[in-house]
């Protein structure tokens, strides 16, 4: 004990003593840093000891003690950076333990654990995948060094931060070298590939890629949930792109492979009214929009459906029809836009704006409209912003244990730094996920102004028409019996008059009698 408080005098004694010479302060400070080497190798001992023994904490102050009294240059140093990650990591504690691996990607290959950190960061990105900046660092290790048995996890990662900053082009490798051993991985892969292809405006190489993904699925007879889903998106994706070509009938042979009542239907039945539209089959495409209106899908949110049908009438000079249909529209829509215009305009903070939704989806929310719910559940459905919102749960829960630790432990110092970087980054995350859901109903605002406006365009040139009847300088109706409704001489539909009831079980394959009272051209 008595060399122990020797070495210890020796180590923190500041300042020359009387009468040493220059080659005394030499050789004194070899020793004290030799003797410091050896006290911070000891406590190096000390957390993995600890860790060994399931006492990650106390393994993680071990090592703080290192990082805050030791050499950074040293190799005891890195030991214990890698050392205080991985056992945050081990606590659940990913958002710390990512801010010290982080450190170890930041010195470089020379850092002796750099290679072990990639699995690691893999870890954190399953248990925080809305933290985009561990894609980011995922990305930075070339493909030579991927573990084997993570290697296909980790491409595809790194793929994934390149596609979301629109690197297009260093996504493609690292999404084409996937392999199938792991099937949801596999899928997932080559339907973001196809995605990337698709923003490139590389339409035959993003079929063959969704392709790949109809001929596994179709191959492998049983398959996940995940490998189902991701295949109707799929097919989705390929009806889209035919339709954005201008080939309407094979962009509709792909949407009728969308089974009914799956979560897909009727988006493809909209997108279908829309396909029938451009071909000119009139009563298909209101006859899939009236599929729409049927009370099964309340849930159901296609505002542009009203567009559709608007113009559908005029087209076919039903002016009297096509004013009613706007009239029906703006009277069930407009106070919707003025309603989400209002809740926008009166939480213009992010973060006030987070905490708005939180009481809306948890159902706190006070005079909220079923509609405006269900505007609120469409626009923030998308993935990207599931984890934002997931981000912030688990820095909640991360604060939450920090807090406890702190308030109890009796080493609480670590505790109370790593609590005050969380809260901080909870901030900025809180902010960040609030500013990504007001753009998006703030998109969905301005989605529907427009299907408004595009509306009123079609009743203010159907009055028109009609004032020019009235004034006679128009004709409406040709001379003669109206031409009269037909189906190419098909027996399978049978005519009957709509009082407002439906047959589920003709939902989707519904006709609905549009006749053209536009007048005969002259010879």
């Amino acid at each position: 004990m008595r060399g122990l408080a020797v070495f210890i005098l020796l180590l923190f004694t500041s300042g020359p003593v009387h009468g040493q010479t220059d080659d005394d302060l030499t050789s004194l400070s070899h020793i004290v840093g030799s003797g410091k080497r050896v006290f911070m190798l000891g406590l190096l001992s000390e957390g993995e000891y600890l860790a060994d023994n399931g006492y990650f904490y106390d393994a993680c102050v071990t090592y703080n003690g290192i990082l805050a009294r030791g050499e950074e240059e040293e190799g005891y140093f890195r030991h214990a950076e890698f050392g205080i990650a991985e056992n945050l990591l081990q606590l659940g504690l990913a958002y710390s333990a990512f801010t010290y691996f982080a450190r170890i990607v930041d010195a470089g290959p020379g850092h002796p654990r750099y290679l072990e950190v990639v699995p690691q960061l893999v870890l954190i990105h399953r248990l925080l995948p809305g933290l985009q900046s561990v894609r980011e660092y995922i990305a930075i290790y070339p493909a030579a060094v991927y573990p084997a048995e993570m290697k296909d996890e980790i491409a595809f990662t790194a793929a994934l931060f390149h596609y979301n900053v629109e690197q297009f082009e260093e996504a493609l490798p690292l999404l084409e070298g996937v392999t199938r051993e792991h099937e949801e991985l596999y899928l997932k892969a080559r339907y973001l590939l196809g995605t990337t292809q698709v923003r490139l405006n590389r339409a035959r190489e993003a079929l063959e890629a969704f392709k790949e993904i109809l001929r596994y699925v179709r191959d492998a007879g049983q398959v996940s949930d995940a490998a189902r889903e991701l295949e109707s998106r799929a097919i989705m994706a390929m009806a889209r792109i035919f339709y954005s070509t201008g080939d309407f009938v094979t962009a509709l042979r792909y949407y009728k492979q969308i089974e009914k009542y799956s979560p897909h239907w009727l988006q493809a039945l909209f997108e279908e009214s829309w396909a029938y539209f451009r071909l000119g089959q009139f009563e298909r495409a209101m006859g899939t929009i009236h599929t729409l209106t049927a009370p099964y899908f309340e849930g159901g949110y296609f505002p542009e459906t009203a567009v559709v049908q608007a113009v559908i009438m005029y087209t076919n000079c039903r002016y009297d029809d096509a004013v009613s249909i706007v009239d029906r529209f703006v009277e069930q829509f407009d106070g919707l836009r003025k309603e989400l215009k209002e809740r926008l305009d009166g939480t213009p903070d992010p973060t006030d704006f987070y905490f708005w939704l939180l009481s809306l989806s948890t159902g706190r929310g006070q005079g909220f409209t079923p509609r405006l719910k269900r505007i609120f559940n469409l626009a923030l459905s998308d993935q990207k912003l599931a984890r934002a919102f997931a981000l912030v749960l688990a820095l909640d829960r991360e604060k939450d244990w920090l807090e406890t630790t702190a308030a109890n432990a009796a080493q609480h110092t670590l505790a109370l730094e790593l609590l005050g970087e969380v809260v901080t980054y909870r901030e900025l995350a809180l902010g960040s996920a609030g500013e990504m859901a007001r753009n998006r109903l703030d998109g969905r605002r301005r989605e529907l102004q427009r299907y408004l406006t595009q509306g009123l365009r079609v009743k203010f040139e159907s009055i028109n028409v009609l004032r020019e009847h009235l004034s006679g300088d128009r004709e409406l109706v040709s001379p003669g019996k109206p031409p009269q409704f037909q189906l190419d001489g098909n027996d399978d539909y049978l005519p009957w008059p709509f009082w407002g009831g439906y047959w589920k079980d003709e939902l989707e394959h519904y006709y609905f009698r549009v006749e053209n009272l536009c007048p005969a051209e002259a010879p």
